[in-house]
């Protein structure tokens, strides 16, 4: 497994971690272990966020990856007070950490590509429909 596969499952962690509060919204939850689930995909996250700033990507991607984890961030500082996090609003993060996601894998994608020693592809000799 390559460092792109993991950094790409830990960011589809991060981005789907913080939907489950669509489904535990509905049954009431200890505070310790409500804060533990904001504060799971923030970890991962900022692991991300490192990353990708160490690592050669555009401008352009480590800035998306920026703004997705300054959202997340500011909708996780203001729900940490709450008793209920509204799904709605831990949603946000969601759908731009999406954006990150399908960007951060048209890029490794595109990498991949450019890289990997292109094998000849079988094509069959030409059929030739005159006999001798």
């Amino acid at each position: 497994m390559d460092f792109s596969s993991i950094l790409l499952f830990a960011l589809g962690l991060a981005v789907i971690y913080p939907l489950h509060f669509w489904i535990r919204n509905l049954y009431p939850s200890k505070n310790r272990i409500r804060k533990l689930n904001i504060a799971i995909p923030n970890v991962i996250g900022g692991f991300i966020l490192i990353s990708v700033w160490l690592m050669d990507f555009p401008l352009s991607l480590k800035l998306l990856v920026t703004v997705w984890k300054a959202s997340l961030l500011s909708v996780s500082w203001y729900s940490w007070r709450l008793a209920r996090p509204d799904p709605r609003l831990m949603t946000l993060p969601c759908v731009i950490g999406m954006i990150v996601f399908m960007d951060l894998k048209a890029h490794f994608s595109r990498y991949e590509k450019n890289t990997k020693f292109n094998y000849p592809s079988f094509e069959p000799a030409p059929f030739h429909d005159h006999v001798r």
